[in-house]
């Protein structure tokens, strides 16, 4: 004898209630053991988005001093101090560029891929 339309309403619904009686038990756990997990990846993500905008900063600012330097050593004369200096700076300023960038690709490549929790678009 199959059970009728009513009888299978009962027991779906007494199953449906037991396990929202068991999801509400048990869930209240795992936001307790998630919690600190949250507040650490937003701590992190807070950090690494710092870290990004730094470098950002120095990438633009070495540009900047790129161009400056090499504005006034085209108008030092070829072999004095200043022109030695001049082209120092540019070089140096040059050389923070590129570590800047380097340093922002590491961010973009190694976090996501090493780290897939930490994930940067929340």
């Amino acid at each position: 004898m199959q059970p009728t339309t009513s009888q299978s309403l009962c027991v779906r619904s007494r199953k449906v209630w037991i396990v929202g009686l068991i999801a509400s038990a048990i869930l209240p756990f795992f936001g307790i053991k998630f919690g600190p997990l949250l507040k650490l990846k937003q701590e992190v993500d807070s950090v690494v988005d710092t870290v990004e905008d730094v470098a950002e900063v120095i990438e633009k600012v070495a540009e900047e001093v790129q161009i400056v330097d090499k504005e006034i050593a085209e108008h030092l004369p070829a072999g004095g101090k200043l022109k030695v200096v001049a082209t120092f700076i540019e070089n140096v300023a040059e050389t923070t560029d590129k570590d800047a960038r380097l340093a922002e690709d590491v961010i973009d490549k190694v976090i996501p891929n090493k780290y897939p929790f930490l994930s940067l678009s929340a």
